[in-house]
């Protein structure tokens, strides 16, 4: 999904995934004057007969009150939906933004594994609900194809029984 024209292109929120994707859409979220284009892109993943619904961002940089309310229509978008997963650049000064916008969400990303390494900052995020259990999350390198390291987790859907 298309957020802006850049470089020559676009600047696009994506997902790829092994498994079949039933539908998607795309959400615009506020803007500011001076403020970049930002979307919310959604997809329903069929996972061994289940429908997920996965959500990923790219967040304003310029300012901290602008994500807010970014992150507040994402909460509405999104509400307490168990099968959602949002990631994406959250373009953060502190997770505790998103903390605080999505109060009964998890974070994969624990403040130990910054994503974005010329500042070693964490910006990069998974968030999730109680219904899901993380078994791993990681950082990879990826130079030469992005700024950002590649954030991996591994969720398993359980109702909440296993969470942590």
């Amino acid at each position: 999904f298309a957020a802006m024209d850049f470089n020559g292109g676009e600047d696009v929120s994506g997902r790829i995934s092994r498994y079949p994707i039933k539908s998607t859409d795309s959400t615009s979220l506020t803007v500011l004057p001076d403020t970049e284009p930002r979307v919310l892109a959604h997809a329903v993943i069929e996972i061994d007969g289940v429908e997920i619904d996965f959500y990923n961002t790219h967040l304003s940089y310029e300012k901290k009150e602008i994500r807010a309310t970014q992150l507040g229509e994402i909460r509405e978008i999104i509400g307490d939906n168990p099968r959602a997963i949002l990631a994406g650049d959250f373009n953060v000064s502190s997770t505790r933004e998103i903390e605080t916008a999505l109060p009964d969400h998890r974070r994969a990303n624990k403040d130990d594994l910054p994503t974005f390494p010329e500042g070693r900052e964490v910006i990069d995020e998974i968030v999730y609900t109680s219904c899901w259990s993380i078994t791993a999350c990681e950082v990879y390198d990826v130079r030469g194809n992005s700024d950002h390291g590649l954030l991996l987790a591994t969720l398993i859907y359980d109702g909440g029984k296993n969470s942590r």
